[in-house]
């Protein structure tokens, strides 16, 4: 493993050298060349455009910006998804899918929204490679940032764990997660 510490350069150059990566799948393990045509898949139930691709890991504060400046297949108005447009791509978990039961949508309160059905399905149960993420993106199993905040947005976001389904709340800002930006 690579020993070299981001923490120690300035945000800004951190920001900088993620920027000029090329995004490829945390999970993804075979052996070819993911850098090529920058992709984009087509939703059709809910008319969004996804990047085919998910960047590995980055905090949230940095995942939005990296949405924010992403100029990608020919389109710059990239942003961070909300949590209720993450839902969307949920597969095979139907209490956590955006008509499911859970009840954490992009305009709720985390006291008055959280149920149960949120907690997602069985591990290895899914459609996917035995996750729920949507089989035309990268990282089916692999943990999202949402751009939906909990409470005041300083400390706290929303999630979505694809590899059991799980809507999280109430995600530590600090945190490292993957992201996949969505027009």
């Amino acid at each position: 493993m690579n020993s070299f510490k981001f923490a120690s350069l300035p945000l800004a150059v951190v920001a900088l050298l993620v920027l000029a990566m090329s995004p490829v799948s945390c999970g993804d393990d075979d052996k070819d060349d993911d850098r090529g045509e920058e992709q984009t898949w087509l939703d059709d139930s809910t008319g969004l455009t996804w990047q085919v691709a998910s960047v590995c890991c980055m905090k949230k504060r940095l995942a939005g910006d990296y949405c924010e400046d992403l100029s990608w297949a020919g389109f710059t108005d990239w942003r961070l998804p909300t949590i209720d447009e993450l839902r969307s791509l949920v597969r095979g978990c139907e209490a956590t899918d955006v008509e499911g039961e859970c009840g954490i949508h992009d305009d709720c309160d985390l006291t008055t929204c959280w149920t149960d059905e949120c907690v997602g399905c069985e591990a290895g149960d899914g459609p996917n490679a035995g996750c729920y993420g949507e089989p035309n993106l990268p990282g089916v199993c692999e943990r999202f940032w949402s751009s939906t905040t909990v409470g005041d947005g300083v400390n706290a976001a929303y999630g979505l764990f694809f590899d059991i389904g799980y809507v999280a709340r109430s995600l530590y800002i600090q945190e490292k997660h993957s992201v996949h930006c969505v027009r």
